[in-house]
């Protein structure tokens, strides 16, 4: 919270930008894209050492993959909505092709990554990217939405750890629904305030199985601040989305990246204690929140 209102406060004073946000979390997601690239080929990662995960899935310096998966669904997702095929390859060449490497290095990490939640995360601000341009397709937009059509499929049906991780995910849906079961039974017992922020307890044994996590952000609300938590977030939640909405006609990137954040929620990330999560939503709201308003900044804009 002093991190959020600190950044509220130097963008109301106009030491930062909206543009200066984005452009500094662009590149601090591409550092982490290439020193994933580097763990592909080389096996570790250059800034903390950390060996590939299992010995198939990318970290980079990131301590789970399925965490490194949700900065690059975020970057990808963050191009997505930021660009405007017609109007960039009008404003040069080398923004054009710097954005799509970007935007492939994105994609590549993601992959091989081996997060089915950002995987679907992805999935998801894809289709409300072409939902939201819908009304604005021109023959620019077209080929960009059919190359993607028909290029993915064809890259991950060839892909063997797609095929492996999405089989598995066929066969024990990642061990979620045991989690989800687990924490549900707990919901009864304090269904008003919850149980409580604690770490001593609740997850650690259930019927024998070890759980640390409900592997449900919504879920883990519950239990922990019971409805009336759960009845706040979800008008936080609902807050941020009218806002993101209002935006979609100017930029659609926040739409886009709120939703790859609330559909990774649904299966392994927290809005209490994952640090990554809460990082990523405090520089969104306060992005959200001072954007396209004259009496809060000077008409800055991301760029498109």
């Amino acid at each position: 919270m002093l991190l959020y209102f600190a950044l509220l406060y130097f963008l109301r004073k106009h030491f930062i930008s909206v543009s200066f946000i984005l452009c500094a979390a662009l590149l601090s997601l591409g550092i982490q894209g290439v020193n994933g690239i580097y763990q592909y080929f080389v096996g570790i990662d250059i800034l903390k050492h950390r060996l590939i995960f299992g010995g198939h899935r990318l970290t980079a310096a990131v301590h789970n993959p399925n965490l490194f998966g949700f900065l690059m669904m975020i970057g990808a997702l963050s191009i997505l909505g930021t660009i405007r095929p017609a109007r960039l390859i009008k404003t040069g060449v080398v923004k054009f092709i710097f954005l799509c490497l970007l935007l492939g290095m994105f994609f590549f990490c993601l992959l091989y990554s081996g997060s089915r939640a950002a995987w679907l995360s992805l999935a998801f601000g894809i289709f409300l990217f072409f939902l939201l341009r819908f009304k604005n397709w021109n023959r620019a937009m077209k080929i960009f939405a059919i190359t993607i059509v028909l290029t993915l499929p064809v890259l991950l049906l060839a892909n063997d750890l797609f095929i492996k991780r999405m089989g598995d995910a066929f066969i024990n849906y990642g061990h979620r629904p045991g989690c989800w079961q687990g924490a549900v039974s707990f919901i009864a017992d304090a269904p008003v305030f919850g149980h409580g922020i604690r770490d001593d307890m609740i997850f650690l044994k259930l019927k024998r199985i070890a759980i640390t996590s409900p592997h449900n952000a919504y879920l883990e609300v519950m239990v922990l601040l019971g409805f009336v938590g759960f009845l706040i977030y979800g008008r936080l939640i609902w807050t941020l989305y009218c806002r993101a909405l209002k935006l979609s006609v100017i930029q659609p990137a926040y739409c886009l990246m709120l939703t790859g954040m609330m559909v990774s929620a649904f299966f392994g990330h927290s809005f209490i204690t994952d640090q990554i999560l809460l990082s990523a939503c405090c520089l969104l709201c306060a992005c959200m929140w001072f954007h396209g308003d004259p009496s809060r900044t000077s008409g800055d804009e991301l760029p498109s």
